[in-house]
């Protein structure tokens, strides 16, 4: 009889389970499929060269333009740092799909307060079910400087940089 250690037996347990298409662990049924599209772009890295100024009324720091072949979920995740932002300041960023990405500050937009750091670090993932084929799709990572409430406002001195951006774009089919 031919004794073999359980992490050999483990490993090609595994091995098989791959082959033949199983998971182990995973449920039997599926949400989707694997991503059939990965798009992922990276500006002012590793340097820390500077991706885009960001003024008070705000700017596109990245954009990524996409097709979908069939209904699809869409997922983005987008990070950079933030420099040069003060104590009256704060930075604001918001993904948007197929719209403009400026606009007014609302619920769907996310604050980066760091008057007291001199670099913040901003990493936002969104999703968006059932995107339909037949147009060319855009992710925008919008960002803004905004005053910092109870502070004077500042006006147009209000700046900050964006560095070390990176935007990833997942397009998996709807099941």
């Amino acid at each position: 009889m031919i004794s073999l250690p359980a992490t050999v037996v483990a490993t090609i347990l595994v091995v098989l389970a791959v082959m033949v298409g199983v998971g182990i662990g995973q449920p039997i049924f599926s949400h989707g499929g694997m991503p059939t599209d990965v798009y992922a772009q990276t500006l002012g890295s590793p340097n820390d060269e500077v991706c885009a100024d960001i003024p008070v009324d705000g700017v596109d720091v990245m954009r990524q333009e996409f097709d979908v072949a069939v209904p699809s979920l869409v997922v983005a995740e987008a990070s950079f740092d933030w420099e040069g932002l003060d104590d009256r300041e704060i930075g604001v960023t918001h993904l948007e799909l197929d719209g403009p990405a400026g606009g007014p500050i609302g619920d769907t937009w996310f604050t980066a307060l760091t008057p007291t750091i001199p670099v913040a670090h901003t990493t936002l993932t969104w999703s968006w079910a059932n995107v339909q084929p037949g147009q060319t799709h855009t992710v925008v990572v919008f960002a803004a400087v905004q005053p910092m409430r109870g502070r004077a406002s500042g006006g147009e001195d209000l700046f900050a940089v964006a560095q070390n951006c990176s935007l990833t774009v997942l397009v998996s089919p709807m099941a």
